[in-house]
């Protein structure tokens, strides 16, 4: 069958997969008919889930005894501040398809809904919410958790209400509230975290920035609302390391919140750079690092869609940056009307180096690379948006490609979830989904690991993300032109036999411009050897890219071998 024909099915299959179990919600009338997780010996405990899933943040409500194509095995209950007997199942689809949280009320859906807020290791933090009434709200949070089906018992998922934090007098005072009722914080979701450490130990955490003082005398103050062993505390205000904490948290705006490892959570401000805080300690305080110098100075790409985002990686402690720059024809940062280079960008990552707090470039791949795999076919070329990183491969980021960010007036609102190896230069998967405008903001996707928790046998989960480790397109070798822009030079390439020595003659002859580019003899032989693979296909790309950005794409090439 032709490329042509086989790439379209391919990637219709990727849209259309269907979650992984399909049951319907049995009723929840009592605990006593609450429904358990089958056995390990059972046939639907041995599905194998992804590795990892992309939450999105709003659950659906439904009626208990609805039917719903969520996995009935990931079904834990528990009653309500209220009273009430409620349950939450997972629909989890490997990436970047996105999975979602069910929850299933005893009545009528019509007046709840849930919230997906933070989610760390065998955990997700939920905010689920009852319209008892005209007078009569409840406001709940709930903790899911996977249980461990590869435990020797099984241990089954779980749902457990947390306690309520309860305002004080003087923080009602501040609120100007009279009432002598008891009146329960909400938490905000933009700014609490979730950390989780062992089989039994949580933390969530609010960082509240707000102004302090009287009259004559006001300043910015962090606060940080714990809970630890079952019980909430507030520090404040919160000590922050930082050579201007003042001017730092008066322009500071958090835009997620990152759980690093098992004993630190990070506050990421997308603009300002992250706040980390070891909020075990007994009196924790918080460390600010700034975001990479290049990132300070990159230009807002235009549109909804976030260019630039702070990330955890694969093994849970590696903190990973990831921008979207636009660039004109010429190499220069920023957008441009220039026709030639319409939408033009890079994508760079960089890698936090724990023990210095030094960020180092690690990735680089420029957006007429991505537009030249065949793979790529069919999807907008536009800029890259939202990008969130795999939690299981530490080069792997997903993307949000959507026209209507950036064409005014009639542009597709259809957007593409998108795998890209940033090492490899290739595009793993695609998802589809209606409206792209739906993920950005506060509906950005949340990444977890809690499906892996549920799988009886975890080598298995290798086949159930087989989407993202599957379809791979790398550039094509078919005939091409491209015009190096620095030099003027039209380069013509061949994928024929005969065309192989030309190619390697094209890179030797290049290596004096290269030369010019300052690398040691070392690095020389590595680029040679880089660039002379795949009958020349390197050194399409590098001939593709302006002159100014040639180094970093090439030290970034050497870097990858060297790894």
């Amino acid at each position: 069958m032709h490329e042509s024909v086989i790439l379209p099915i391919l990637r219709e299959k990727v849209e259309t997969q269907p979650a992984l179990v399909a049951a319907a919600a049995p009723p929840m009338a009592t605990e006593a008919t609450a429904p358990h997780p089958p056995s390990a010996s059972s046939p639907a405990s041995t599905t194998a889930y992804p590795l990892w899933v992309l939450f999105e943040h709003c659950g659906e409500a439904m009626a208990a005894g609805s039917q719903t194509s969520a996995d009935a095995t990931t079904l834990a209950t528990a009653r309500s501040s209220g009273g009430h007997l409620v349950g939450v199942s997972l629909r989890l689809v490997a990436p970047p398809a996105p999975s979602s949280i069910c929850v299933y009320f005893p009545d009528s859906a019509d007046r709840a809904g849930s919230t997906v807020i933070a989610a760390h290791g065998d955990s997700v933090l939920i905010y689920i919410w009852f319209r008892e009434g005209y007078h009569k709200n409840t406001d709940d949070y709930f903790v899911y958790n996977a249980g461990a089906a590869a435990a020797q018992p099984p241990r089954p998922p779980s749902l457990f209400l947390l306690p309520p934090y309860y305002l004080t007098k003087e923080e009602m005072e501040k609120m100007h509230d009279c009432s002598r009722v008891p009146v329960q914080r909400r938490l905000q979701t933009e700014v609490t975290g979730l950390l989780r450490r062992g089989e039994d130990e949580i933390i969530v955490a609010e960082l509240k920035i707000a102004t302090a003082g009287n009259a004559t005398a006001r300043h910015m103050e962090a606060e940080l609302l714990l809970l630890r062993s079952g019980l909430w505390s507030i520090v404040r205000p919160a000590p922050v390391i930082h050579g201007h904490s003042q001017s730092l948290l008066s322009s500071w705006t958090t835009h997620t919140v990152l759980p690093v490892g098992d004993r630190q959570l990070c506050w990421v401000d997308v603009r300002h750079g992250i706040l980390f805080c070891s909020v075990f300690d007994e009196s924790p305080v918080l460390q600010h690092v700034p975001l990479p110098k290049e990132a300070e100075e990159m230009e807002p790409l235009f549109g909804q869609g976030s260019s630039r985002n702070v990330c955890i990686s694969s093994d849970g402690s590696t903190v990973k940056f990831v921008g979207v720059f636009p660039r004109c024809c010429c190499g220069r940062t920023g957008s441009t009307h220039c026709q030639r280079s319409h939408h033009a960008y890079t994508v760079n990552t960089w890698t936090l180096r724990m023990d210095s707090m030094v960020w180092v470039m690690d990735g680089m791949v420029d957006a007429t690379e991505l537009w030249a795999l065949n793979a790529y076919e069919g999807l907008p070329r536009v800029p890259l948006a939202c990008p969130i990183a795999s939690l299981a491969d530490p080069h792997t980021i997903c993307f949000l490609a959507c026209e209507c960010f950036y064409v005014r007036n009639g542009g597709d609102t259809t957007g593409w979830l998108i795998l890209v190896d940033i090492r490899k230069k290739a595009i793993k998967s695609v998802s589809r989904h209606s409206d792209g405008q739906f993920l950005t903001g506060m509906e950005q996707l949340l990444p977890s690991r809690v499906s892996c928790y549920l799988d009886s046998n975890p080598s298995s989960s290798n086949h159930a993300s087989s989407s993202e480790e599957g379809h791979i397109e790398q550039i094509p070798l078919s005939p091409m032109v491209v015009v190096d822009d620095g030099s003027s030079a039209l380069c013509s390439w061949k994928s024929s036999p005969k065309s192989s020595t030309m190619q390697l003659s094209k890179v030797l002859a290049a290596f004096e411009e290269i030369q010019s580019y300052g690398f040691d003899p070392d690095d020389m032989l590595k680029a040679y050897n880089i660039l002379s693979q795949h009958n020349g296909r390197r050194f399409r790309s590098l001939l593709g890219l302006p002159n100014n950005l040639r180094t970093d794409w090439l030290l970034m090439e050497v870097k990858a071998t060297e790894n």
